[in-house]
């Protein structure tokens, strides 16, 4: 029997209900033959550490949630142009996809300016998690669940080594 692939996730938030709503997405894209590792935190230093402790198949950026200590303290910008900074960085040191999602009333502007500064995707808040889970497909044809596989997605698979997920 063939060993399962590690796909692991980092989602920048801090509510777990979110980190759990990524996760079933993730879960439900990717074939069931991978074990799924999803941290969340909102930090910006833990963001990257945990990427440095492993490597990552995906980001996932709430925004508007992210925070900033060591990293981004020299920056005379607003928590939103760091979070976009962060999304440049984390492209150009880690290049695997990320996904950004935020929640203001001009998303529409920083959608553009996300998808400029490196975003693969962007999701207004609140998002369809069927849509989400397509875009997640669409980044990993070569990992994604066939649409006629009739396996339910191994949420037990979501707890499996992952920390920093609480639901």
């Amino acid at each position: 029997m063939e060993k399962p692939r590690d796909f692991s996730v980092i989602v920048g938030d801090f509510n777990d209900g979110f980190v759990e709503i990524v996760a079933e997405a993730v879960a439900g894209a990717l074939d069931p033959g991978q074990r799924l590792f999803v941290q969340g935190t909102p930090e910006a230093d833990r963001i990257l550490a945990m990427a440095d402790e492993r490597p990552v198949d995906l980001f996932v950026l709430f925004l508007n949630n992210v925070t900033f200590g060591q990293w981004g303290r020299e920056l005379e910008a607003d928590s939103f142009v760091k979070a976009l900074m962060l999304v440049r960085h984390l492209k150009s040191l880690h290049r695997g996809p990320v996904i950004t999602t935020a929640a203001f009333p001009a998303e529409f502007l920083y959608e553009d300016i996300a998808l400029r500064v490196g975003a693969d995707r962007f999701f207004r808040m609140p998002f369809e998690v069927d849509v989400f889970a397509e875009a997640v497909r669409a980044l990993f044809p070569d990992r994604a669940r066939r649409a006629t596989d009739p396996r339910p997605a191994p949420l037990s698979a979501l707890r499996a080594g992952s920390p920093g997920f609480n639901a």
